[in-house]
C-alpha cells in the first residue's frame, strides 16, 4: 500500500510538473502572439500611410496628366508639334503612374480586408474601410489621368493632321 501511495504521489508530482510546463509554454506563446499582433498593427498602420500617399500620388498624377493635356492642346493649336508630343507622352506617363498607385492602394485594401475578416477588433475594420475609400479615390484619379492622356494624344493627332494639310498646301 505504501508503495502504491508513493507511485501515486510520484505520478501526481509528474502531472503537476507537466501542468506547470504547459502554463509556462502558454505564457511564452501568448506573449509571442501579443508581440506579433502589435507588429502587425504597426505594419498595417504604416501600410495605410503608404496607401494614403499612393492615393495622393495618383491624384497628383491625374492633375499632372490634365495639365499636360492642356499644354498639348495649346501647343497643338500653336503648331508646336514637338512640345505637344512631349506633353502627350508626359500625360501618358502620369496616367501610368496613377494606374500603378491605384494598383498599390487596391493591393493594400485587399490585404486589410483579409486581415479584418479574421480579426474582430474595430481597428481592423476602420483600416479596411479607409483602404477601400483610398482605393476608390485612386481609381478615380487613374481614370481621370487616362482620360486626360487620351485628350493629349488627340490634340497631337489633330496637330499632325493640321501640319500635314499645311505642308500639302504649300507644295
Amino acid at each position: 500500500m505504501k508503495e502504491d501511495t508513493e507511485k501515486t504521489y510520484a505520478k501526481l508530482i509528474s502531472l503537476e510538473t507537466e501542468v506547470m510546463n504547459l502554463r509556462q509554454g502558454y505564457a511564452v506563446v501568448n506573449q509571442r502572439y501579443l508581440e506579433a499582433l502589435a507588429s502587425l498593427k504597426l505594419l498595417t498602420q504604416n501600410a495605410l500611410e503608404a496607401t494614403m500617399r499612393a492615393t495622393a500620388a495618383a491624384e497628383k498624377a491625374a492633375f499632372s496628366s490634365k495639365s499636360c493635356a492642356r499644354v498639348a492642346a495649346f501647343a497643338a493649336r500653336a503648331t508646336v508639334l514637338e512640345s505637344a508630343e512631349v506633353s502627350a507622352h508626359a500625360a501618358s506617363m502620369a496616367a501610368q503612374s496613377a494606374i500603378d498607385a491605384a494598383a498599390a492602394v487596391s493591393s493594400f485594401a485587399s490585404a486589410a480586408t483579409n486581415v479584418s475578416a479574421h480579426l474582430t477588433e474595430d481597428f481592423w475594420s476602420q483600416i479596411s474601410a479607409q483602404a477601400a475609400e483610398a482605393t476608390e479615390k485612386a481609381a478615380q484619379a487613374a481614370a481621370e489621368a487616362i482620360k486626360m492622356s487620351g485628350l493629349a494624344n488627340e490634340s497631337v493627332q489633330h496637330a499632325r493632321q493640321a501640319q500635314a494639310k499645311n505642308n500639302t498646301g504649300l507644295e
